[in-house]
């Protein structure tokens, strides 16, 4: 019997936890409930689900200036994807497959954007604001252990008090940041679909736009790991906690912005503090292939998809 070389790379990545260092999110944890896969998350559509969308060397053609880097190639739309209703500041997760663990140093956030009718019809062309990003939490390697999402099979936050009711695409992102020093920051994402109920009427801002928000010369996306900084200037926009627009914890922008990052001491900003204790969750799965940039990285070295092509062979 002949076997494609797609069907092995499924097969692998769908009976293997973790064998690998990349990944993607499909499950939403709701108040400490996990869904069914790809129950409210879009489904990507590439060939390898878990390769990382980057500007430079990219797998599929896919970059950060793309349109497909709203949600993900092939998740334009959610028609066949659920609707989760939410209640702000119920505690939410956007969970890795298959027991994958975050092992790249490298900041998370959280967007959404608003539906103008049907989410699932909805492609993501509107406005986002950010609700939610992680930096570095400690004095770990900022190769490794420094940031707050390191190892973490999933990235925490709550909707904001004050959103308005209505339908919305929630993006998760990780930005795996061990090529950034040579211009191949790594992108993780995906969306989810939800209803916000109540009766919020903040102002959600300031508001970026996907593709557009993110350029290569921006200073995150080209942060050096291996150096002696651990100052991660966040990308604008301000994180928005609810309120008027542009109340979020940065410096208000009354205009979306690309070029100049926010620099901010606070590790974690979200609507409110969001903890892992907040969810029941196994015990995050090791990797068992060598992390680039992780604990066993003596020296800079890229992920190219050339390499993980190889590498899935022997998974």
């Amino acid at each position: 019997m002949r076997v494609n070389f797609s069907t092995v790379v499924t097969l692998l990545t769908s009976a293997t936890p973790a064998v690998h260092a990349h990944y993607f999110f499909d499950v939403l944890v709701i108040d400490g409930v996990e869904s069914k896969p790809i129950e409210y998350v879009r489904e990507n559509t590439r060939a390898i689900k878990y390769m990382p969308t980057k500007f430079i060397n990219t797998f599929d053609n896919l970059t950060p200036l793309s349109t497909d880097f709203r949600c993900n190639l092939g998740a334009g739309s959610g028609s066949a994807t659920d609707v989760a209703k939410v209640a702000p500041g119920t505690p939410l997760a956007f969970k890795l497959a298959v027991g994958a663990t975050m092992q790249h140093p490298g900041p998370a956030f959280v967007y959404m954007s608003k539906a103008p009718g049907d989410v699932k019809e909805y492609a993501g062309d509107g406005d986002w604001f950010k609700i939610h990003q992680e930096g570095i939490c400690n004095d770990g390697p900022v190769t490794t252990t420094a940031w707050c999402t390191w190892d973490k099979d999933r990235i925490s936050f709550q909707i904001p008090a004050g959103t308005p009711a209505g339908q919305y695409l929630v993006r998760v992102e990780h930005v795996g940041l061990h090529g950034a020093h040579a211009g191949e920051a790594e992108f993780f994402y995906a969306c989810g679909q939800i209803e916000v109920t109540g009766n919020g009427a903040g102002v959600p801002g300031p508001t970026v736009k996907f593709p557009g928000a993110y350029q290569p010369k921006d200073a995150p996306w080209n942060f050096g790991v291996y150096g002696t900084d651990r100052d991660f200037p966040f990308p604008e926009p301000a994180v928005w906690t609810g309120g008027d627009s542009g109340s979020g914890s940065n410096a208000t922008q009354p205009t979306p912005a690309t070029t100049a990052p926010i620099s901010s001491k606070s590790p974690v900003t979200s609507a409110t503090s969001v903890t892992e204790a907040s969810f029941s969750s196994q015990t995050p799965v090791s990797s068992q292939t060598p992390i680039v940039g992780g604990n066993n990285a003596g020296k800079p070295s890229k992920c190219s998809a050339k390499k993980h092509r190889k590498r899935a062979h022997v998974h």
